[in-house]
């Protein structure tokens, strides 16, 4: 049971995460909450596709080849056609020196692997719900 009760559209969620599994399972939660998603493995291809599709948020993995989460988030806020969509990062990372720099950057929230369903509910409902998604009880 999808816990949106849709006046308009699904909300649509791009993930962004290079372990495969990681992903899936984050896409797996995403339909039991009826959202759309997309789904990246690097962070050049989920910037392209975060300026073209204008996700309603993106789930941001932390640690990844090449470009990794906080370079992923710095050109986000910098591209005015992307900078209005609200990121969490979604990561096993526990430095507080990489949480301060996520939130600096402008991250909306942070998840840390493995995510507990209800924290992650909670945190998507925190940032779906002021773009006009409602929650069904």
């Amino acid at each position: 049971m999808n816990i949106f009760g849709f006046g308009r559209k699904k909300p649509l969620v791009l993930v962004v995460d290079d372990d495969p599994m990681v992903g899936e399972l984050t896409c797996d939660l995403l339909d039991s909450f009826g959202c759309d998603k997309l789904l990246k493995d690097n962070g050049r291809e989920a910037l392209l596709l975060a300026e073209d599709a204008k996700p309603d948020l993106i789930l941001l993995d932390m640690v990844m080849p090449a470009m990794n989460g906080l370079s992923v988030l710095r050109f986000l806020k910098e591209n005015t056609a992307t900078v209005k969509i609200p990121v969490i990062m979604l990561t096993g990372e526990k430095k507080v020196s990489d949480i301060d720099a996520a939130f600096t950057l402008g991250a909306e929230d942070y998840i840390m692997k493995p995510a507990v369903r209800r924290e992650f509910e909670e945190k998507i409902r925190k940032v779906l719900v002021p773009k006009g998604y409602s929650f069904a009880d």
